[in-house]
């Protein structure tokens, strides 16, 4: 009879809804704006470390591989992520990702 009296308290006891605590708001979160690189212009003379101009008759054809020109070349699909970096020497090539056809090509 113990064992009845006992486990039918138990139950009632287990059965019992403990009622849920009301949730904590979100903490407003601001994120920190964080500068944004300003390309600089380049210097006078400049433009022609990357010698950008010799390539100029391949924008609007297609990529040729090996690209023709040697030394720090940087090509790049127009969907790409790429760095605001300046070099003056670098040569950029930008190339649309549908076509495969190159679409500017200049330094930086």
């Amino acid at each position: 009879m113990r064992y009845v009296v006992l486990l039918a308290t138990c139950t009632a006891l287990g059965a019992r809804v403990m009622p849920t605590p009301a949730p904590h708001p979100d903490p407003i979160v601001r994120p920190i704006p964080q500068p944004h690189p300003v390309p600089r212009e380049p210097r006078r003379g400049e433009r022609e470390l990357c010698n950008a101009e010799r390539w100029q008759y391949l924008v609007g054809r297609p990529l040729p591989q090996p690209f023709p020109a040697r030394g720090n070349v940087r090509i790049y699909r127009s969907d790409m992520s790429v760095t605001m970096d300046y070099l003056p020497n670098r040569l950029n090539v930008e190339v649309d990702p549908d076509t495969d056809r190159i679409v500017t090509i200049n330094c930086g």
